[in-house]
């Protein structure tokens, strides 16, 4: 991070680290610049001159070796009473000039960034000087101080400003100036004979991050500390990562880099500029934000959380900063995520559950790392935000019986706060998908979560709270029944028909849903799916154990298994029953029409039953059981059958309708035909119950009397009702279908026996007269809707599993249009790869591309489940598909190589063949367009290449400076360059990666892409731009020097941006005068708040309260440092700018000042007003307690902010006017009090 122009960019690990309180700054000499002491070398020369010496040989070359403690010690053994003399001119040379402005502000600053947020200093220095205990008198600080060799133990409770090499006390006493160490007799006795300050070094590094401060590469000091630690290394001691402050000259950069690097320290490299300019000014800024709580937890994720998660450098990973803050233990920052409105987006819940983290971040979340964790390899031991080790106090105890089956361990306050966070997106499809993507068995607290917040969403759109009672209710949940049907057929063998037995095998037939992501079919735009299931998730029903056909086939031959089927026909129609009404709330089926008659053809056995559907043997039960019922107790096989026929499921009606064709004479014949004809005959003609219908008619023939079977022809010939039929057939076709259809039916009843009437003869001439070809099949297929067959009139509807036999299916299916609904290829796709995919590349290895085919394929392996393996296999066919089909399936390839693309593990060079291509293809034939909205650009083929290839980028980690790779640069350029604007919409997607593009290659940035960002000359070009790096804008200031004007000119292209930029436009703009420095002058930013609109006003004053309340224990340095300033400074006069909104957070803003309460109340007071929207600043004064100290100006706040016309009031404010009364009884009779405590007797509960 960059606190000033052209300055240090610090590591944000180095960051992260110093808010946890685990950094210690080490100092030189070099920090005292401004005081005007000198540098080491400084010194030594400094000593001679107050000695009147000139350097003798020896002296002279250990000068010039940079070896300043030997140069003083060979000093110290020439003079007589050389070590007395020497050390005195020491402290002669060791005197400050404090006269200057700048002149304690670096040691000020150093005391700031050292001070923990505990309380506790951490700060040490080998100086000798005593500018620092100037600054502690002055500035009345308290802060111990230690000097050598009397050195506090450095672990947690270590406090205070360790001088690690003596402290000039003033006296001028020998003692003190022998403590002193300065030359290398006292280094050697320090660091090599008694070890103290080796000792120490070491204990440093183990426990705590050092920064080093003020020493050049060759300071000696540098020198002992680094060998002490390498004697530590050698013996096997950890340490951690030091990081040093470093200059350089542009031309000796990279060997400055290296130079610190093989001291095993990272360096933060600034210019060389004007005495150590950018050292200095970098650490008064970031002492300033550090006082302020400007990079404190809250604080970024005040200021990041409303972004989406994007890519960066590593060296400035905002994401892991931002994971980092959100897993401190109190839980506070994490709570301000999960309260912020708008709510941060579902894009970070992707980012939270990634398993970054090891065995070395266990202690952050209150784990020891001990023993049983480092038996784990650490590549393998990986958790994340969202699924984490439990600390002891959280976890469960250990037990072989637990009352609660559900118990888990407890949950932190950070994963507290994320679950109301995640609650928040019940709108989201992510969040869903993420939920049953984890294995939907929600936590007890979770469900509690989740339960509460669809009871207060109020607007949720219906299908999505639907899915969501799916997964509150348990019917989404992954598979939870733990064995299967085979290991229940060796139970059944063993203990026979028990109450468990039949229990167990309920349980391993219960049904549930499996919800997923829906396959990305192309549907016509003006269709509304909103409402429809099928438009958000693809939905099926399954059944709690896998392979229940196959185990099926193996328990029918079991003994016993027929008496044991009579004992369950109840429990089997209860589940059948639950299933089918699950499939209707599911909206798979409805009541009086469903699609089982394609999932199972016949009731009966028959060869076109294939037994895709587990939950279809949930109908052979009842089928198999009511048979076994019926040979045994025909009065609960003919209640049963009574219980079905009123059930409004097609299913069951089928279920009847065959019954009736097995057991004819076990109802009468009124009942049987009353149920065959019910609902104005719907089962009689319904496509549903066909092959039902068609066997109960021909066992009907032979034995229904006269009367009846005059009743059934009677109704057949009548036909069907115009109802059935789609409204815009033609009369001619209606016609023919009317009469296929009783035609149909009429032969069948009378095709084993039965005879016609007069009025059925004579229909049945007449239309056989007409359709001379229309005979019964002898294979009965004319009894089936769909014949699997392939027959002309019956097309297929399912995917053989055969690969032969599939390969032909496809070639004579090459789409889905010429297909019956019923189509599975997608569902066979995602299931069945192999056979799907060996399918369509045989094809392709006869030259035969189907290319609908292969989209529906692409999109259904694109899960994440299937993504690696389709392309692995599937990436060099894609390869060689010839142009003309290549075309059809752009936006699938594109799709599913942006998928891969983080993670292309093989097949690299196809990646990059198949995006060349993407581009190509995208830049030629799809149509231009006036739309460059980011929306546009992320789902257009090229912005789809663009996103792939950033993506592959980011998962190389680029560096900082490191340049772009060449399978970028020259892609990229294209897309930036192009007045073709196809291609050019790839350069909206770069927009958003600007800062990594410019931080890893600052040359090619600037030369095309940041000219994209100016306003002229294509307007709407630049707006997209804007819009596109404002979706998720962050404060880097070397981009906002780049981009300074047509940033400052943003309010005046108000009309050429959407509105949720310009939002972020003003919200971008608030951090970046609330912090320490700017590019920007204070005129510069007074004139754009100026021109911003009541909108974008109302949410600077929003982004003021967050960012105040987000800071946590610094927010009265922050208030007095940086939102009354910025008030001051930038908040317009114009009358525009007050709004009930902004009044409600000024409002705020005082209500939250505490200490610095009077302040903020005399700088916000005249940009107060009324708002209807009070209720928040009710709780908060209540719960500050400002009106007991300050009860005229609250009573004054109060008046300003509540309307007269005040419907209701949900509490708070008799409370707040009962305090103000008992701080300040006179107040009780003033006007101010008396209208709002009225107010308060009429409206308040």
């Amino acid at each position: 991070m960059q606190y000033i122009p052209n300055g240090p960019d610090i590591p944000e690990a180095l960051l992260e680290a110093h808010e946890d309180g685990k950094v210690v700054f080490f100092c030189g000499a070099g920090i005292s610049y401004p005081a005007e002491l000198p540098t080491f070398r400084g010194l030594v020369k400094a000593v001679f001159d107050v000695l009147g010496e000139v350097c003798s040989g020896a002296e002279a070359e250990a000068l010039k070796a940079n070896n300043y403690d030997t140069t003083l010690g060979l000093l110290e053994q020439r003079l007589p009473n050389g070590r007395q003399r020497v050390r005195e001119a020491i402290s002669s040379a060791l005197q400050p000039n404090l006269s200057g402005k700048k002149s304690t502000q670096t040691h000020e600053a150093l005391l700031q960034l050292s001070k923990t947020r505990s309380g506790a200093t951490r700060l040490i220095t080998t100086n000798f000087d005593r500018v620092f205990e100037e600054v502690i008198e002055t500035r009345k600080l308290q802060t111990p101080t230690h000097a050598a060799p009397f050195l506090p133990i450095p672990k947690n409770r270590w406090d205070g400003l360790i001088y690690l090499h003596g402290l000039l006390d003033g006296s001028g006493s020998e003692a003190n100036l022998n403590s002193l160490v300065a030359t290398s007799g006292d280094f050697g006795l320090a660091y090599l004979v008694e070890r103290w300050a080796a000792r120490f070094v070491s204990e440093l590094f183990r426990n705590y991050t050092v920064c080093f401060i003020g020493y050049s590469i060759n300071d000696p000091i540098l020198r002992y500390m680094m060998d002490a630690l390498a004697a530590d290394s050698m013996m096997g001691e950890s340490t951690r990562i030091a990081y040093a402050f470093g200059n350089y000259t542009p031309s000796k950069k990279d060997r400055v880099h290296s130079e610190w690097v093989t001291k095993h320290v990272v360096p933060i490299l600034y210019k060389n500029h004007s005495h150590h300019y950018y050292l200095h000014e970098t650490l008064h800024a970031w002492a300033n934000s550090y006082r302020d709580g400007i990079n404190g937890k809250s604080a970024i994720v005040a200021r990041h959380a409303h972004h989406k998660p994007s890519g960066s450098t590593v060296q400035d990973d905002f994401v892991t900063r931002m994971i980092w803050a959100l897993s401190d233990p109190t839980g506070l920052p994490a709570k301000h995520f999960a309260q912020l409105d708008p709510v941060p987006p579902i894009e970070w819940l992707e980012e939270f559950s990634k398993r970054r983290f090891g065995i070395d971040d266990l202690p952050r979340f209150a784990v020891p790392r001990s023993d049983l964790f480092t038996t784990w390899p650490s590549e393998e031991f990986k958790f994340s935000l969202l699924s984490r080790p439990a600390p002891a106090h959280l976890a469960p105890q250990m037990s072989i019986v637990d009352l609660n089956s559900r118990h888990g361990s407890d949950w932190d306050e950070v994963m507290k706060a994320l679950a109301q966070w995640l609650v928040r997106h019940l709108e989201e499809t992510e969040a869903l998908f993420w939920v049953i993507g984890q294995g939907s068995n929600l936590s007890p607290r979770f469900e509690w979560y989740l339960r509460k917040a669809l009871e207060d969403a109020n607007h949720l759109n219906p299908t999505m709270r639907k899915l969501w009672d799916f997964v509150v209710s348990g019917y989404a949940r992954s598979r939870h029944y733990n064995g299967s049907l085979y290991g229940w057929e060796k139970r059944f063998k063993t203990h026979g028909d028990t109450i468990l037995i039949r229990q167990e095998f309920k349980d391993a037939l219960r049904p549930s849903l499996r919800i997923s992501r829906p396959y990305y079919f192309r549907t016509d735009p003006s269709i509304d799916t909103s409402e429809k299931i099928s438009s958000i998730a693809n939905v099926e029903v399954a059944l709690a154990s896998d392979h229940v056909h196959s185990a099926y086939e193996s328990i029918q031959k079991t003994e016993q298994f027929e008496s044991f089927l009579a004992n369950i026909l109840t429990d089997m129609s209860e589940l059948l029953s639950e299933t089918l009404a699950l499939m209707c709330e599911a909206e798979i089926s409805s009541e009086l029409k469903d699609y089982s008659y394609i999932q199972l053809p016949s009731i009966s056995d028959h060869n076109q039953n294939k037994d895709y559907n587990d939950w279809t043997l949930l109908v052979t039960l009842c089928r198999d059981a009511w048979l076994a019922t019926a040979d045994r107790n025909r009065e609960n096989a003919k209640a049963m059958l009574s219980i079905w026929a009123n059930s409004k499921h097609a299913v069951f009606r089928r279920l009847v309708f065959f019954a009736l064709a097995q057991r004819p004479y076990l109802v009468s014949f009124d009942t049987a035909t009353s149920w065959l004809l019910a609902e104005d005959g719907h089962w009689l003609w319904s496509t549903s119950t066909m092959r039902e219908v068609m066997r109960l008619l021909v066992s009907f023939g032979p034995i229904l009397t006269v009367s009846h079977m005059e009743r059934l022809q009677a109704a057949i010939v009548q036909g069907p009702p115009r109802t059935r039929f789609r409204n815009d057939i033609g009369d001619d076709t209606l016609q023919r279908h009317s009469d296929r259809m009783r035609w149909l039916r009429l032969r069948k009843l009378l095709s084993n026996g039965g005879t016609a009437t007069e009025d059925a003869d004579t229909f049945i001439a007449s239309v056989e007269e007409r359709y001379p070809e229309w005979k019964l099949s002898p294979d009965e297929r004319d009894e089936f809707p769909i014949w699997s067959s392939n027959g002309e009139e019956q097309p297929a509807e399912q995917s053989p599993k055969n690969i032969k036999k599939l390969v032909e299916w496809l070639r004579n299916n090459p789409a889905s249009e010429n297909v019956f609904s019923g189509d599975n290829w997608s569902e066979r796709c995602r299931d069945d790869f192999r056979r799907s995919f060996f399918a369509l590349r045989s094809l392709a290895s006869e030259d035969v591309w189907l290319p609908q085919r292969w989209a529906e394929a692409l999109y259904a392996w694109s899960s994440d489940e299937l993504l690696g393996r389709s392309w692995k296999y599937a990436s060099s066919v894609i390869e060689g598909m010839p142009d003309e089909y290549f075309v059809d399936v752009l936006h699938a390839v594109a799709l599913w190589v942006n998928r891969i693309s983080k993670n292309v593990r093989e097949h690299e060079k196809t990646f990059f063949a198949l995006v060349n291509r993407i581009i190509e293809t995208g830049a030629t034939n799809i149509e231009a367009s006036d739309d460059f909205s980011l929306n546009q650009a992320i789902n257009h083929p090229v912005g789809h290449a663009a996103s792939s290839l950033l993506n592959w980028w980011f998962s190389m980690k680029p560096e900082d400076d490191q340049g772009l790779p060449d399978e970028l640069k020259d892609r990229f350029s294209e897309m930036c360059n192009s007045d073709n604007q196809s291609l050019w919409i790839g350069s909206v997607v770069l927009a958003q990666q600007v800062i990594p593009l410019l931080r890893v290659d600052r040359d090619w940035t600037k030369q095309y892409l940041i000219p994209s960002f100016e306003w002229e000359p294509d307007v709407t070009q630049a707006a997209a731009i804007w819009d596109s790096f404002l979706h998720a804008p962050r404060i880097y200031l070397p981009l906002l020097e780049l981009l300074k004007s047509p940033f400052l000119e943003v309010p005046d292209h108000i009309g050429d941006m959407e509105e949720q930029c310009l939002e972020q436009y003003a919200r971008f703009l608030t951090y970046i005068s609330l912090g320490e420095a700017s590019v920007f002058s204070p005129s510069e930013l007074r004139q754009v708040f100026a021109k911003l609109t009541v909108e974008q006003l109302e949410t600077v004053a929003e982004t003021l309260f967050r960012a105040l309340q987000s800071s946590g224990e610094q927010q009265e340095e922050y208030l007095t440092n940086r939102v009354i300033p910025f008030v001051k400074k930038f908040w317009p006069s114009k009358h525009e700018s007050r709004t009930p909104k902004t009044f409600r957070y000024f409002a705020q803003m005082t209500a939250v000042s505490r200490n610095g309460f009077e302040e903020a109340f005399a700088c916000f007071k005249n940009h107060l007003g009324q708002t209807a929207d009070f209720s928040y600043l009710l709780h908060l004064l209540e719960d500050g307690g400002l009106a007991a100290e300050h009860p005229r100006e609250i009573l004054s706040l109060l008046h300003a902010t509540i309307p007269q016309d005040v419907h209701y009031l949900y509490g708070g404010l008799s409370t707040l006017l009962h305090i103000i009364q008992g701080a300040n009884p006179a107040l009780s009779n003033h006007p101010d009090f008396i209208r709002l405590t009225v107010l308060s007797q009429q409206h308040e509960n």
